[in-house]
Protein backbone atom coordinates (compact mmCIF):
# COMPACT_ATOMS: atom_id res chain seq x y z
CA UNK A 1 0.00 0.00 0.00
CA UNK A 2 1.46 3.27 -1.06
CA UNK A 3 1.22 6.33 1.25
CA UNK A 4 -0.78 9.01 -0.61
CA UNK A 5 1.97 11.67 -1.45
CA UNK A 6 -1.02 14.37 -1.78
CA UNK A 7 -2.38 13.91 1.80
CA UNK A 8 0.03 16.55 3.95
CA UNK A 9 -0.47 14.11 6.78
CA UNK A 10 1.70 11.99 5.15
CA UNK A 11 3.65 13.71 2.72
CA UNK A 12 6.21 14.73 5.05
CA UNK A 13 6.34 11.26 5.70
CA UNK A 14 7.50 10.69 2.24
CA UNK A 15 10.12 13.69 1.82
CA UNK A 16 11.84 12.00 5.17
CA UNK A 17 12.03 8.76 3.40
CA UNK A 18 13.10 9.42 0.67
CA UNK A 19 15.54 12.20 1.70
CA UNK A 20 16.68 9.17 4.30
CA UNK A 21 17.48 6.56 1.59
CA UNK A 22 18.44 8.35 -1.50
CA UNK A 23 22.20 8.21 -0.82
CA UNK A 24 22.26 4.75 -0.51
CA UNK A 25 24.48 2.57 -2.52
CA UNK A 26 22.96 -0.17 -4.70
CA UNK A 27 23.24 -3.21 -2.77
CA UNK A 28 21.60 -1.55 -0.21
CA UNK A 29 18.64 0.21 -1.29
CA UNK A 30 17.17 -3.52 -2.95
CA UNK A 31 16.66 -4.58 0.50
CA UNK A 32 13.40 -2.87 2.58
CA UNK A 33 14.39 -0.45 5.47
CA UNK A 34 13.01 1.20 8.28
CA UNK A 35 13.48 4.93 8.28
CA UNK A 36 12.56 6.12 12.01
CA UNK A 37 12.58 10.24 13.30
CA UNK A 38 12.22 10.52 16.63
CA UNK A 39 10.39 13.57 17.38
CA UNK A 40 8.93 15.85 20.49
CA UNK A 41 5.71 13.97 20.63
CA UNK A 42 6.15 11.55 18.27
CA UNK A 43 7.96 8.73 16.66
CA UNK A 44 7.61 8.43 12.51
CA UNK A 45 8.07 4.15 11.41
CA UNK A 46 8.34 4.27 7.79
CA UNK A 47 9.06 1.15 5.59
CA UNK A 48 10.35 1.68 2.21
CA UNK A 49 10.80 -0.87 -0.37
CA UNK A 50 12.56 -0.64 -3.94
CA UNK A 51 11.26 1.45 -6.18
CA UNK A 52 12.11 4.97 -7.59
CA UNK A 53 9.77 7.99 -8.03
CA UNK A 54 10.52 10.41 -10.84
CA UNK A 55 13.50 12.07 -10.79
CA UNK A 56 14.54 10.97 -6.87
CA UNK A 57 16.37 8.13 -6.01
CA UNK A 58 16.33 5.98 -3.25
CA UNK A 59 13.74 3.59 -2.04
CA UNK A 60 9.72 4.26 -2.20
CA UNK A 61 7.65 3.57 1.03
CA UNK A 62 5.34 1.19 1.53
CA UNK A 63 4.08 1.74 5.33
CA UNK A 64 4.25 4.11 7.81
CA UNK A 65 2.88 4.35 11.24
CA UNK A 66 3.32 6.98 13.84
CA UNK A 67 3.63 6.29 18.02
CA UNK A 68 3.13 9.16 20.74
CA UNK A 69 6.75 8.33 21.78
CA UNK A 70 8.25 11.61 21.32
CA UNK A 71 11.31 12.25 23.78
CA UNK A 72 9.66 15.63 24.77
CA UNK A 73 6.33 13.94 25.57
CA UNK A 74 7.76 10.76 27.16
CA UNK A 75 10.16 12.98 29.74
CA UNK A 76 6.94 15.11 30.91
CA UNK A 77 4.87 11.82 31.17
CA UNK A 78 7.71 9.95 33.34
CA UNK A 79 8.93 13.15 35.11
CA UNK A 80 12.44 12.42 33.50
CA UNK A 81 14.41 15.28 33.05
CA UNK A 82 17.13 15.88 35.73
CA UNK A 83 17.75 12.67 37.85
CA UNK A 84 14.93 10.04 36.69
CA UNK A 85 13.49 7.55 39.20
CA UNK A 86 13.77 3.58 38.54
CA UNK A 87 10.80 3.75 38.95
CA UNK A 88 9.87 6.33 36.31
CA UNK A 89 12.55 5.03 33.96
CA UNK A 90 10.53 1.32 34.89
CA UNK A 91 7.06 2.89 33.86
CA UNK A 92 8.03 4.40 30.71
CA UNK A 93 10.46 1.77 29.29
CA UNK A 94 7.24 -0.04 29.89
CA UNK A 95 5.37 2.08 28.04
CA UNK A 96 7.67 2.31 25.25
CA UNK A 97 7.85 -1.72 24.89
CA UNK A 98 3.97 -1.94 25.07
CA UNK A 99 3.65 1.45 22.09
CA UNK A 100 6.30 -0.93 20.08
CA UNK A 101 3.94 -4.26 20.40
CA UNK A 102 1.30 -2.10 18.61
CA UNK A 103 3.47 -1.92 15.45
CA UNK A 104 2.65 -3.63 12.62
CA UNK A 105 5.03 -3.27 9.88
CA UNK A 106 6.23 -5.16 6.63
CA UNK A 107 9.73 -6.66 7.28
CA UNK A 108 12.98 -4.99 7.20
CA UNK A 109 16.75 -5.51 6.36
CA UNK A 110 18.07 -2.36 8.34
CA UNK A 111 17.02 0.73 10.21
CA UNK A 112 18.00 4.45 9.38
CA UNK A 113 17.93 6.59 12.29
CA UNK A 114 16.76 10.61 11.14
CA UNK A 115 17.00 13.91 13.36
CA UNK A 116 18.11 15.38 16.25
CA UNK A 117 17.64 12.74 19.11
CA UNK A 118 19.73 10.04 17.10
CA UNK A 119 21.84 12.66 15.64
CA UNK A 120 22.65 13.67 19.08
CA UNK A 121 23.96 10.68 20.12
CA UNK A 122 26.20 9.89 17.35
CA UNK A 123 27.23 13.02 18.25
CA UNK A 124 27.98 12.40 21.70
CA UNK A 125 29.47 9.17 20.85
CA UNK A 126 32.17 11.15 18.25
CA UNK A 127 32.11 13.65 20.69
CA UNK A 128 32.50 16.27 18.50
CA UNK A 129 33.43 20.09 19.28
CA UNK A 130 31.55 21.79 17.25
CA UNK A 131 27.73 19.80 15.11
CA UNK A 132 29.17 18.58 12.03
CA UNK A 133 26.72 16.88 9.40
CA UNK A 134 29.06 15.35 7.44
CA UNK A 135 30.68 13.28 10.44
CA UNK A 136 27.35 12.12 11.53
CA UNK A 137 25.40 11.30 7.69
CA UNK A 138 26.07 7.48 6.80
CA UNK A 139 27.45 6.37 10.38
CA UNK A 140 26.77 3.44 12.34
CA UNK A 141 25.22 3.63 15.69
CA UNK A 142 25.10 -0.10 17.39
CA UNK A 143 22.81 -1.07 20.35
CA UNK A 144 25.57 -1.46 22.50
CA UNK A 145 26.42 2.30 22.05
CA UNK A 146 23.09 3.34 22.36
CA UNK A 147 22.88 1.64 25.52
CA UNK A 148 26.33 2.42 27.11
CA UNK A 149 25.09 6.44 26.39
CA UNK A 150 21.75 5.50 27.97
CA UNK A 151 23.35 4.95 31.38
CA UNK A 152 25.59 7.70 30.96
CA UNK A 153 23.23 10.12 30.04
CA UNK A 154 20.80 9.36 32.96
CA UNK A 155 22.96 9.37 35.94
CA UNK A 156 23.54 13.63 34.95
CA UNK A 157 21.88 16.42 35.61
CA UNK A 158 20.86 18.39 32.20
CA UNK A 159 23.64 21.05 33.50
CA UNK A 160 25.82 17.83 33.34
CA UNK A 161 25.02 16.56 30.02
CA UNK A 162 25.36 20.15 28.04
CA UNK A 163 29.13 20.05 29.47
CA UNK A 164 29.77 16.78 27.69
CA UNK A 165 31.69 16.89 24.43
CA UNK A 166 28.95 16.29 21.76
CA UNK A 167 25.99 17.73 23.08
CA UNK A 168 24.44 20.46 21.47
CA UNK A 169 23.08 23.49 23.48
CA UNK A 170 18.92 22.79 23.75
CA UNK A 171 19.17 18.93 23.75
CA UNK A 172 20.37 18.17 27.39
CA UNK A 173 17.31 17.43 28.84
Amino acid sequence: MMIPAADPATAAQVERFLGATAQLPGSFSAKPVLVIDIGGGSTEFTVGCPGHEPGRAGCQPVSSQSLRLGSCLLCEKFDLFSFPTSGAIKNARDYIITQLDSLRLPKFSRIIGVAGTITTLKSLDLKLELYRKIAIQNTRLDLKTITTLYHRLAKLSPTQRLKLKGMPAGRED
